[in-house]
């Protein structure tokens, strides 16, 4: 397998995972945390953190902004 068929298969795998969780979620319980202890994110800001760590390393790609020297 070459890195562009692995890096492929990783984010078809992690944007299926990704969309199955969003799917799970209703609009009513984006406020709810586990918790108001231990600074929990609620569940609106847990989407939005997976959300960007999954779009983030994708545009660097893209773009060739890797952060790594």
């Amino acid at each position: 397998m070459n890195w562009k068929e692995l890096l492929k298969s990783e984010i078809e795998s992690t944007y299926k995972l990704t969309e199955g969780l969003l799917d799970l979620v209703d609009d009513d319980s984006l406020d709810w945390r586990p918790s108001a202890e231990n600074n929990w994110m609620t569940m609106g800001k847990l989407l939005m953190h997976i959300t960007n760590s999954c779009g983030a390393p994708m545009r660097g790609f893209r773009h060739r902004r890797l952060g790594i020297a």
